[in-house]
């Protein structure tokens, strides 16, 4: 099986909106992404982040979410608090992601993402990591819709970043609601521990019934969070 190429993030995406759009190097492009999706539990959340063309030594911390440690990603957080241009954070709830679905709700969080960014700044245009949200993403942005942006463009992997660590402290708050279920460790995926809780306890009101893995394990009531 060949290796999954590993990208090293540049301002190239970036780079070449601006040119497309005759922009100068101070445009203010935002990285987009989103996590969450595949979950059984929990929020999907989406960030916006703008950052400075420049070779600020930080930046070679950032990189797509998945392939830093918790600890890592967490110490991205001040310096894209403190340096970035502009960013935001959006969030759909598991009762918009049941009652409309997944696409629905990730577009959702993506936008409200750039909303609240752009309420800081001009935007010139925004770099969204997937391809398959070309023509569906309703932004006034121009944009270019990148497979893997978050590993090859600096603001979409603070974005990635971003989103990554506030979907996790929020699944360990919901830990504190529901620890039979071990949210702060699974981050509400589905791992074997986390199945097994379903299994012996039913879903919480934090799960997507609609899922599959959720769905085949529903009891006659949905659990309050008291183990039973």
């Amino acid at each position: 099986m060949a290796k999954q190429k590993k990208w090293i993030p540049t301002f190239e995406l970036e780079g070449r909106l601006r040119t497309r759009l005759h922009k100068t190097h101070e445009a203010i492009i935002l990285g987009v992404d989103e996590v969450g999706t595949g979950a059984l539990a929990g929020p999907v959340v989406a960030a916006a982040v703008a950052l400075p063309a420049s070779r600020a030594a930080w930046y070679k911390y950032l990189r797509d979410s998945k392939e830093l440690s918790p600890g890592r990603r967490e110490q991205c957080i001040p310096d894209i608090a403190e340096h970035a241009l502009t960013f935001g954070v959006g969030m759909a709830n598991v009762e918009m992601l049941e009652e409309f679905g997944v696409q629905v709700a990730r577009l959702f969080a993506l936008a409200q993402a750039v909303e609240r960014a752009a309420e800081k700044v001009e935007v010139a245009g925004v770099i969204v990591d997937g391809s398959d949200l070309h023509n569906q993403l309703i932004l006034s942005y121009p944009a270019i819709y990148e497979d893997k942006a978050d590993g090859k463009s600096y603001s979409v992997a603070a974005a990635s970043i971003l989103a990554k660590v506030t979907r996790d402290a929020f699944m360990v708050w919901l830990h504190s609601m529901y620890p039979q279920y071990g949210f702060d460790d699974n981050k509400g995926y589905g791992t074997e521990t986390h199945l097994a809780a379903l299994d012996k306890y039913g879903p919480c009101v934090a799960h997507r019934m609609s899922y599959k893995p959720v769905k085949a394990r529903l009891l006659s009531t949905v659990s309050d969070g008291a183990p039973k």
